[in-house]
């Protein structure tokens, strides 16, 4: 009994021994925790030999200087620098691998480099860079492989690349890109194969490729591309395989097509192509098989065809195609056989229907035909075999024999 009692004591001390140890490294600061500069000045005195600050970190604004946080190498918190007026670098943290919470840089108008985060390998919440006007680069974030939460790169006037970012191989949220007007490419993302969360590019105004994203291959969220005025193609996304959500390419006014999407297959949400001025083709998706949820393709006032949807075979929710005032045909659906709704409307110029001739009609749900004014007929025979079984239908506004339901069940007898 003695012997065990010992053992009991001696092993008691050990963990005494190690507890006292990792408290000398530990900052023992509850809840949120703002420093100043004279907090930060002395930091060292205060928190000898602090490694690891177990609290969120808030620096005031009027902070200047980070230099006597050089003892930090790990935040069990978030890390949260806002609207400061002084702050030029992060020097002082170049020891600092690790942080459980957010990193957030917001609205630091003196801001010019992170070079002294060149340690920092993990960021367990978001990763938050916005509003900071004299930031060129993100250099010194090359060391940074994991992201728990989402990455949120906006309105950043200077920035100019992404490329510090390339070793970041793990996102668990989402990435926005977002409002940075001389940002050119992707560059620098190329570490991301696979995104849980969703792909968020818009309002770049110098955007003009998306290379950089040419590893990613599955994407189970949703990809927005939205108002990037100089992208005139989607290379970059050549190795995207899957959009688990819904695909959005909206108002990028040099886009002429869509390649760069040559590998997709499947997107399962809504696929919406809409508002892309240039846009003359759809080639590029010659492998997109299946939508989830509605294809829209809305007011590209260049679109001719819809050739290279010549694979997609079913739509889960509804077909809509309205303000095309270039397409003549449709062309390009003629492998679609499966769609709860077809509503095509104020087309301006489309004469025939004819492209898309694979329709199952017991699939179908409703028919839109309304304010096409060159579509003379429309008497296709999935068409007249959903019409003849009753089928919902509102034919309006259309020519000859197309004209309107009357019509168009006189054409079919």
């Amino acid at each position: 009994m003695l012997f065990f009692y010992k053992i009991l004591r001696s092993l008691a001390l050990v963990f005494l021994l190690m507890a006292a140890k990792q408290a000398e490294s530990q900052c023992m600061v509850w809840g949120l925790h703002t420093l100043y500069q004279n907090t930060i000045d002395g930091f060292p005195e205060d928190f000898p030999d602090c490694e690891t600050y177990i609290s969120d970190i808030y620096l005031h604004h009027t902070v200047e200087y980070l230099d006597s946080l050089y003892i930090l190498h790990k935040i069990e918190g978030h890390l949260i620098v806002m609207n400061g007026f002084y702050l030029k670098s992060m020097q002082g943290l170049m020891n600092l691998n690790w942080i459980d919470g957010d990193l957030t840089l917001y609205g630091l108008d003196s801001l010019e480099s992170l070079a002294a985060l060149s340690s920092l390998s993990y960021v367990g919440g978001d990763l938050t860079i916005a509003n900071c006007p004299l930031l060129t680069d993100l250099s010194g974030l090359d060391s940074l492989v994991e992201v728990g939460g989402s990455v949120r790169i906006l309105y950043n006037d200077q920035l100019e690349d992404v490329s510090g970012l390339a070793a970041l191989s793990v996102v668990g949220g989402d990435v926005f890109i977002r409002g940075n007007p001389v940002l050119e490419d992707m560059a620098g993302l190329a570490g991301l194969t696979y995104l849980s969360g969703s792909l968020h590019i818009t309002e770049n105004v110098s955007l003009s490729a998306l290379s950089g994203l040419a590893s990613l291959e599955q994407l189970d969220g949703n990809l927005e591309l939205r108002y990037n005025e100089q992208l005139s193609d989607l290379s970059g996304l050549a190795s995207l395989m899957s959009i688990g959500g819904h695909a959005r390419i909206v108002e990028n006014a040099a886009l002429e097509d869509m390649e760069g999407l040559s590998w997709l297959e499947a997107v399962g949400g809504s696929l919406v192509i809409s508002k892309n001025a240039s846009l003359e083709t759809l080639s590029g998706l010659e492998n997109l098989q299946q939508i989830g949820g509605s294809l829209n393709i809305a007011d590209n006032g260049s679109l001719e065809s819809l050739s290279g949807l010549d694979s997609l075979v079913s739509i889960g929710g509804g077909f809509y195609l309205n303000g095309q005032e270039q397409l003549h045909q449709l062309e390009g659906l003629a492998s679609l056989q499966q769609v709860s709704g077809i509503f095509i409307w104020d087309n301006v110029q489309l004469e025939s229907l004819s492209g898309m001739g694979a329709v199952y009609p017991i699939w179908l749900q409703r028919l839109l035909l309304r304010d096409n004014p060159l579509l003379e007929s429309c008497s296709l025979s999935w068409l007249c075999s959903y019409l003849e079984n009753g089928g919902v239908a509102e034919i309006s506004g259309n020519s000859g024999a197309c004209a309107d339901l009357g019509a168009v069940l006189l054409d079919c007898e």
